[in-house]
């Protein structure tokens, strides 16, 4: 199955769309350390929107969060 565009196209279109690999989001937590801070999280997330990241990850294995964080930190 031939490609409707070229290599060269396709590198083309990838320098001038893509801003870097992928972002990384950690958990921000409370100064209590007793919560997820929802509000840095998402400072964090608008952040990275603003810097033209086409994709993020969450590192949701960066530390001992509980089921029920790790759902509420991705959500």
């Amino acid at each position: 199955m031939a490609l409707e565009y070229t290599k060269k196209q396709a590198k083309a279109w990838a320098k001038k769309n893509f801003k870097g690999l992928e972002a990384v989001i950690f958990p921000s937590f409370t100064p209590d350390l007793s919560a997820l801070d929802e509000e840095g999280i998402r400072w964090d997330v608008n952040h990275i929107i603003a810097n033209g990241f086409m994709s993020a990850m969450c590192a949701i294995e960066s530390c001992g969060l509980t089921f029920e964080e790790r759902k509420q930190f991705v959500k």
